[in-house]
């Protein structure tokens, strides 16, 4: 599951995984992406964002952090139970969404609030960080 939180006054979102050949196929491919959130007050909450690799140790460190900690409130686990050698286990990767559309669906009347960028231009595939 995705965790996010904001870097540089945007929403950034993360994902911790297993690098597969196959997911890294896709994300190479094409790297749009989309999350989507649901409760049974049918709340919902849709984003499309960018996914990319993130190779920088410092930053993998942080977002391990971000899980472990909870960040936000009922979606964080302790990533050791997946990567037993931490942060620096061989086999934990990142990746970072960057979203450019978020919408947010209330189900008691239907009425949604969607976020853009200022720029409002959909990023397209960006190098790896």
């Amino acid at each position: 599951m995705a965790t996010w939180e904001v870097r540089d006054d945007l929403p950034a979102g993360w994902v911790a995984a297993y690098r597969t050949p196959v997911k890294a196929a896709h994300i190479a491919r094409n790297p749009h992406v989309t999350c989507s959130y649901w409760n049974p007050r049918q709340n919902a909450a849709f984003v499309d964002g960018v996914a990319g690799w993130v190779e920088d140790e410092d930053v993998k460190r942080d977002v391990w952090e971000l899980y472990r900690q909870g960040s936000p409130p009922g979606v964080g686990y302790d990533p050791i139970r997946y990567w037993r050698g931490g942060p620096a286990d061989p086999g934990y990767s990142l990746l970072r969404i960057d979203p450019f559309r978020v919408q947010v669906l209330r189900g008691t009347d239907l009425r949604s609030r969607i976020w853009q960028p200022q720029d409002a231009s959909r990023p397209s595939r960006r190098e790896p960080r």
